[in-house]
């Protein structure tokens, strides 16, 4: 037993005190980072036709050779295989069709 106190108090002497020392402090800095802007391209001119008709921005799978928005008052632009399609943005008009500019009427679409 006396071994085991001559041990603790020379570790004591020779180490310091037996609780953790205190943490070393950290710089924090005087500006928080910022995040790299975010990159959020403008709405093209289609996109806003179909907000502004009343239309809501959807994604489809449509034909490999039809691009953002097709024109759904005509028939084959999202009508192919899915191995020959690919995610696009549509404009979705209820009971009405996207004529590439604005949600119209299936008989103003045939115009």
């Amino acid at each position: 037993m006396k071994a085991a106190l001559l041990l603790l108090a020379a570790s004591v002497l020779l180490f310091g005190c037996v609780t953790p020392p205190n943490p070393v402090p950290t710089a924090t800095p005087s500006a928080a980072p910022t995040s790299a802007p975010s990159v959020n391209p403008s709405p093209s001119a289609a996109e806003l036709g179909c907000i502004a008709s009343g239309g809501t921005v959807t994604t489809a799978n449509c034909c490999e050779s039809a691009g953002d928005f097709p024109n759904s008052c005509a028939i084959g632009a999202c009508g192919c295989a899915p191995e020959y399609s690919h995610p696009v943005k549509i404009c979705g008009c209820g009971d009405r069709c996207f004529n590439g500019t604005a949600c119209v009427t299936f008989e103003e679409g045939d115009r």
